[in-house]
C-alpha cells in the first residue's frame, strides 16, 4: 500500500489542522504547563531522541501511607487496608517497641515495608524482627545496613516539574556524598491531575537516574519509583476523580508504586481510594503494561524536553 498512499509531512498537517480551525493558527492551539510547551499535534519527526526507561515489572504494587502515630490504631488501619488489597505499607516509625504492636496479625513478608525511623532507632535492631526476605525499604537511615534493604527518600512535590527532578538529582547527589548506597531506592514523589506534564515527569525521572548512576560509575542500581496521590479540592467527592486521574497517570507512567494517604479518621472515602487502583488493575487491565505510552510521539518528546531541562539545571547547581 505504500505506494499507493504518499507519505505526509508535518506542513501538510498543520495546513489541514488549520484549515479545519477556519483561520486559527497551529501555534494558538499550542499550550505552556510547567515553563514547557505541549504542542497540539506531534509526528515522530519531533521526538528529540529515544531512551525511554520502563519499569521492571509491568504491574505496580498498591500502596497506603498511614499519618497515624499510635500503635494499635496503626496495626487496626494497616489489617484493614490489607484486606481490601494493599500490596505495600508506609509508615513513621518513632519507638522500636511499637513495632510488635504495629505487626500484630500482618505478614511483614508478603508486603512491601516502607519505614521512616526516628532518629533515635538503630537499623540494625530493626532488621531482627522482619523475616528473612521482606521487602523493606528505610527512609530517616544513613547508611542503609544491607545492599538487600532499599534506601527510602521522601522529596516533596515542586510547581514546576523540571525544577522538581533536578531538586531529587541533588537530594541523590547529597545522599551519595554522606556515604550512602544508591544501589537500591524507592523514591518517593507527588504525582498530580495534569496528564501530560505528570506522565512526562514519572518517564523522564527514570532517564536522568539511569544518567545519573551512570555518570557516578554506579552498577546493578534499582530504582523504584512511589507515586504519593495527593488531593488538592477540599469536596472529597472531586478528591475521588482526583485520585483517579492521579493514579492513572502514575501506573501509565512506571510508578513501581502508588500511595494513598490515610489519617486516623476512617471513613468511607479513604476505602473508595483505595478500591480505585484494584478496578484499574482488575477490570481495565492497566497492570499489563510496563509502557504504555511507549510511540506517543507527543508524550515522549514533552519526556524528552523535560528530561534535558532538568539535567541541565542539575548540572548548573552541581557544578
Amino acid at each position: 500500500m505504500a505506494d499507493i498512499f504518499k507519505a505526509s509531512n508535518k506542513a501538510e498537517w498543520t495546513a489541514l489542522i488549520e484549515k479545519s480551525a477556519k483561520g486559527k493558527s497551529f501555534d494558538s492551539f499550542t499550550q505552556v504547563h510547567h515553563n514547557l510547551q505541549i504542542q497540539a499535534f506531534n509526528m515522530a519527526s519531533d521526538v528529540l531522541h529515544s531512551g525511554t526507561i520502563p519499569r521492571q515489572n509491568p504491574s505496580w504494587k498498591i500502596g497506603v501511607k498511614f499519618n497515624i502515630n499510635d500503635a494499635l490504631t496503626l496495626n487496626t488501619a494497616i489489617l484493614h487496608f490489607l484486606n481490601l488489597g494493599a500490596e505495600a505499607i508506609s509508615i513513621q516509625l518513632n519507638k522500636l517497641d511499637d513495632l510488635s504492636m504495629i505487626y500484630k496479625g500482618v505478614h511483614a513478608d508478603w508486603i512491601h515495608n516502607d519505614i521512616s525511623l526516628n532518629e533515635d532507632i538503630p537499623p540494625n535492631e530493626l532488621l531482627s524482627f522482619f523475616p528473612e526476605g521482606t521487602s523493606l525499604s528505610l527512609g530517616n537511615s544513613p547508611n542503609t545496613p544491607s545492599t538487600a534493604i532499599s534506601t527510602s527518600l521522601h522529596i516533596d512535590g515542586r510547581d514546576d516539574h523540571a525544577k522538581y527532578l533536578s531538586d531529587i538529582l541533588c537530594a541523590a547527589e547529597e545522599l551519595h556524598n554522606s556515604g550512602d548506597k544508591l544501589e537500591n531506592i524507592v523514591l518517593h514523589v507527588n504525582v498530580g491531575v495534569y496528564l501530560p506534564s505528570n506522565l512526562a515527569f514519572l518517564r523522564a525521572l527514570r532517564i536522568l537516574w539511569a544518567n545519573y548512576i551512570q555518570a557516578k560509575n554506579i552498577t546493578n542500581s534499582s530504582l523504584n519509583i512511589a507515586a504519593h496521590i495527593k488531593p488538592i479540592e477540599p469536596n472529597q467527592n472531586i478528591q475521588l476523580i482526583e485520585q483517579c486521574v492521579a493514579s492513572m497517570n502514575a501506573a501509565m507512567g512506571g510508578a513501581d508504586f502508588i500511595f494513598v494517604t490515610i489519617d486516623d479518621t476512617e471513613d468511607n472515602y479513604q476505602r473508595l481510594a483505595l478500591q480505585i487502583q484494584n478496578i484499574m488493575k482488575l477490570e481495565s487491565k492497566m497492570e499489563l503494561s510496563a509502557d504504555a505510552l511507549a510511540g506517543s510521539f507527543a508524550i515522549e518528546n514533552l519526556t524528552n524536553a523535560l528530561a534535558e531541562k532538568a539535567w541541565n539545571n542539575a548540572i548548573s547547581i552541581l557544578t
